[in-house]
């Protein structure tokens, strides 16, 4: 009877170092399989801050879009041209005018009333006039930018914000704008964007763009608490830019407060008055701001 149990105790233990045996053979070859493939490159996220330095050859952020594509959603038709909608996404102005030039305020002035107005032709002779003097001018380069952007085309002021990256690598206005190119060529998704507009406001904490790009972002997703917080970040670092205190006003609407969505409207009413150039429509926001002071204050008989 001993005999028998060891012998059963043989068998077993046979059985169990045979087992783990062919387990470590398992892994071993698998090991061997994995490491024969080899591993495909990760891409690696290009920061706001990879942007090709003057003094290197050109090379895109990212790659450019192709030219004359279906008009984006980040670029849609300003208020300027569409009823006014209090409750809508759509209200808010999506782009920014470059800020006037201190070296030349005349001719630069020209350019931008030119704009406001409407007259493109115009606006680009004079920017055009102003590259002609100076072909690393910061503003004409963002001016020509916009003036593309209104006329749907892409790949333009792609190439003009690069131009203007390559001799001003650190321009936060620049680099919002390129940035919202490539998240309506669908090259950066909305929560990358959102990482890279936040990078950009701490590289560049006096810039107030990157602000206002960031409100667009969040509205556009219904986040108008936070929204309502960037546009009036962008209003602090630019107290004279009257699509910002527009767009501070119709958060403050849209999240029911009319008096204080009342002052914001009144403000950038003036800002457009003193010939800053404005996106959206001046007698509509005339209009709602009427209809808010006609309203009782909270609390009145």
């Amino acid at each position: 009877m001993p005999r028998l149990l060891i012998r059963l105790l043989c068998l077993l233990l046979v059985a169990v170092f045979a087992y783990f045996g062919w387990q470590l053979w398992a892994l071993e070859s698998r090991q061997i399989a994995t490491s024969a493939t080899p591993h495909a490159e990760q891409p690696q996220a290009l920061a706001v801050t990879d942007v090709v330095p003057a003094e290197a050859a050109a090379r895109p952020l990212f790659a450019p879009p192709p030219p004359r594509r279906e008009k984006a959603e980040v670029f849609r038709t300003p208020l300027a041209r569409r009823p006014m909608q209090i409750s809508a996404p759509e209200n808010i102005v999506l782009r920014v005018h470059p800020a006037r030039a201190p070296e030349t305020p005349s001719a630069v002035q020209r350019a931008q009333r030119a704009l406001a107005q409407g007259d493109l032709a115009q606006a680009k002779a004079q920017f055009v006039a102003l590259l002609d003097a100076d072909p690393h001018h910061l503003e004409a380069l963002l001016g020509l930018a916009d003036i593309a952007l209104r006329q749907e085309d892409g790949a333009a002021a792609w190439r003009f914000y690069q131009a203007a990256l390559n001799a001003y690598p650190q321009d936060a206005r620049a680099q919002t704008g390129m940035l919202g190119l490539a998240a309506a060529a669908g090259q950066v998704d909305a929560p990358a964007l959102e990482r890279r507009l936040k990078n950009l406001m701490v590289e560049a904490p006096q810039a107030a763009t990157p602000h206002f790009a960031l409100g667009n972002l969040l509205a556009a997703q219904g986040r108008w608490r936070e929204a309502q917080n960037a546009y009036f970040e962008a209003c602090r670092l630019d107290r004279t830019n009257p699509d910002f205190r527009y767009n501070l006003a119709v958060s403050l609407d849209i999240l029911n407060q009319p008096r204080l969505a009342a002052e914001q409207y009144q403000e950038a009413l003036a800002a457009a008055a003193a010939g800053a150039p404005a996106n959206f429509a001046v007698p509509a926001v005339e209009a709602r701001l009427r209809r808010l002071q006609a309203q009782p204050e909270e609390g009145a008989p």
